[in-house]
């Protein structure tokens, strides 16, 4: 918002401007120019930034589908898995509006890679007799040395490469220093490699105080807890040394601990210019660590 200034009169008199109005210039957001009115500051409306985020989670499988060798995927009974757990590297480009004084809007595209960990446990003998091998010749076939009477683990270890989009709404409020956000977005995740593919809702309610600092802005030191639901479908193919065993599997899977604390700050360099830093962990099993830049305008 604009502050009045001194003008010059009719014969470049210097006049003071007495109690004179605020008046908010820009189209956006809409009703600004009754919220200053009332004494309130607003940020410039438009916005643009880098987000970096690394999450690191224990994931819950389901829907597991595996085929050997050229056969096609099926659920079986003898197939199991454990010890799952994703982790991953976001980094998106955000633009975003303040559209009404409380609202902000805002859209993501982005690039997401990392790993996804599991062990899958087979039953040797299910699995011989799913593919049809018969351990009983004289002259067993490979496969039997391999899996007959066996129970074993397939650590299998599949890279992720996918863009992501999103779109999300920002509320806000705040009386004197405090304030409360609540950033919402839900994004899609789409498979640059046909590995992963799929969508999740992020929701983190934040509340904290703005220290003014004088001559370098102001720092918004903040807590929270965030919420997160992401559902993935994961596909790929484990191979035994020498290719002696070939499995293509599929699989969705799902973060096992939707909530966690949130802890974290922003800078307000200027009007212009942020930085923001927050760890959200604490509890259940996920730890994630982002940081952004913001441009205003």
């Amino acid at each position: 918002s604009e502050i009045g200034i001194p003008v010059r009169g009719l014969h470049g008199e210097e006049q003071e401007p007495t109690d004179s109005p605020r008046t908010w210039t820009r189209r956006l957001p809409f009703m600004a120019q009754e919220v200053i009115d009332q004494g309130f500051d607003l940020p410039l409306p438009y916005g643009a930034g880098i987000t970096y985020a690394t999450v690191d989670s224990a994931i819950d499988l389901s829907a597991l589908e595996v085929g050997f060798f050229d056969q096609p995927k099926e659920p079986y009974e003898f197939v199991g898995f454990e010890n799952a757990s994703i982790d991953t590297q976001t980094y998106q480009v955000k633009l975003d509006a303040w559209i009404l004084p409380f609202m902000n809007v805002f859209a993501l595209l982005g690039k997401v890679e990392g790993r996804v960990r599991m062990d899958v446990l087979v039953d040797g003998n299910g699995m011989l007799e799913q593919i049809g091998t018969n351990c009983d010749r004289v002259i067993k076939p490979p496969l039997c040395f391999l899996l007959q009477d066996k129970d074993f683990v397939l650590p299998i270890d599949a890279s992720i490469s996918s863009e992501s989009y999103g779109l999300g709404t920002v509320l806000a409020g705040g009386f004197g220093n405090w304030f409360v956000t609540i950033p919402i977005s839900v994004s899609y995740a789409r498979p640059a490699n046909a590995v992963t593919e799929g969508l999740s809702l992020t929701v983190t309610p934040r509340g904290g105080y703005i220290v003014e600092i004088p001559d370098l802005g102001n720092l918004a030191l903040y807590a929270g807890g965030n919420y997160l639901k992401a559902k993935l479908t994961v596909e790929g193919v484990y191979r035994s040394p020498e290719e002696a065993l070939v499995i293509n599997y599929t699989a969705d899977q799902e973060n096992r601990d939707r909530w966690n604390l949130v802890l974290g700050a922003n800078w307000d360099i200027s009007r212009r210019l942020s930085v923001q830093l927050e760890y959200n962990g604490f509890t259940g099993s996920r730890d994630a660590v982002i940081g952004s830049f913001v441009y205003r305008f």
